[in-house]
């Protein structure tokens, strides 16, 4: 069965230095890992996802090592589905501003476009679109309407009850036979905390291109805030590709990073501990360039949220990856319901929930 993971192990911390690390370091590192990887086995898809920059990395310190021709493969793979994913995520957004719906896009697009030297460099799976919470049902009934659909276990679910699912979740995933996956997102973040948090991620968006497309992202602030908290979260994939963002961002664009709404809006999300914890990581582990003012002293102590969140993660990571939600899993979203702005919407949640148990109708 397989488990969740959280923080890099040392054979990915080999890797990671392959990646993101300069001359013989990162040489002597991609070696290392490499000899303990059945090449012609089934590798860990976070690692195999990677691969593409460290090719990169490792063909401009010139090594030489006898996998350069099958990263070169991968590299190319992966430049190839790239260009698939860009034109899916260009017909979604095509659709929804012909429907007068403002949609940014985040993580995977919006990396692989602004930040990677090339949108090889960046795999990903699908397309994460941001829109207005607002603006999410309507951008829902746009897509499905054209050939975009969500699992069957996620319609049994919220088809009778829109309304929640904008509250209890932050997106949904939908799938085209012929245009790929979509992740639809009416919050940023998990943590999402409400109008004012909404308001500050589209007021400080930034603008870029793809071809002939002008696309929105959210700016480098909030893409770095994002990165972190979402990357340290329990995850089945190894914990690899919000190390590489984080550091590739850091690189390209720390001057415009601005740190006091960054540890803001950690402390009002209730993940200080956790991104600092990531930064941490990123300078001492492996050496990335992080300023003195984000981190000018001691890792905050995480607050009463982040306890409550960390046991409850240690926890998880015990379990198989598919494990049903615990009831201390349910404690915490819970918790982060009282804790931000929807606490408004508790009361008609907890009457919902009753009439479904009671089989009335609403």
């Amino acid at each position: 069965m397989s488990q969740l993971h959280l923080w890099p192990n040392a054979a990915e911390k080999l890797l990671l230095r392959a990646a993101l690390a300069r001359g013989e370091e990162a040489i002597n590192a991609f070696a290392l890992w490499s000899a303990g990887i059945d090449w012609d086995g089934d590798m860990e898809g976070g690692s195999f996802r990677l691969l593409p920059l460290v090719h990169a990395n490792l063909a401009a310190q010139s090594c030489k090592h006898p996998q350069m021709g099958r990263l070169a493969g991968i590299y190319r793979y992966h430049w190839c589905a790239a260009q698939t994913h860009i034109q899916n995520g260009l017909k979604a957004l095509r659709l929804l501003g012909e429907a007068g719906i403002p949609v940014m896009v985040s993580k995977g697009l919006a990396l692989a476009c602004t930040v990677y030297a090339s949108p090889a460099l960046r795999p990903m799976s699908d397309i994460d679109l941001l829109v207005r919470e607002a603006d999410a049902l309507r951008a829902f009934e746009r897509l499905t309407a054209a050939g975009w659909a969500e699992p069957r276990d996620s319609h049994a679910q919220w088809s009778a009850r829109r309304a929640d699912m904008l509250v209890l979740t932050i997106g949904c995933n939908l799938h085209h036979p012929s245009a790929g996956e979509i992740d639809l997102h009416w919050a940023l973040m998990h943590e999402a905390s409400g109008s004012d948090l909404e308001d500050a991620v589209w007021s400080g968006a930034q603008r870029f291109t793809v071809g002939a497309d002008t696309l929105v992202r959210p700016s480098t602030t909030f893409m770095l805030l994002h990165v972190i908290a979402h990357g340290l979260r329990p995850n089945a994939l190894s914990p690899l590709r919000w190390v590489a963002d984080a550091a590739m961002l850091l690189a390209r664009d720390a001057e415009s990073i601005d740190w006091q709404q960054f540890h803001h809006w950690a402390g009002r999300l209730h993940v200080g501990h956790r991104v600092c914890q990531g930064l941490a990581f990123l300078r001492d582990e492996l050496g990335v360039a992080v300023p003195d003012v984000a981190l000018p002293g001691p890792l905050p102590a995480p607050d009463w949220l982040e306890r409550l969140e960390n046991r409850a993660w240690l926890a998880r990571l015990r379990r198989p990856a598919d494990a049903l939600p615990s009831p201390l899993d349910r404690s915490v979203q819970l918790a982060r319901l009282v804790a931000g702005t929807q606490r408004s919407a508790l009361p008609g949640l907890a009457a919902g929930w009753l009439r479904r148990r009671l089989g009335v109708a609403s």
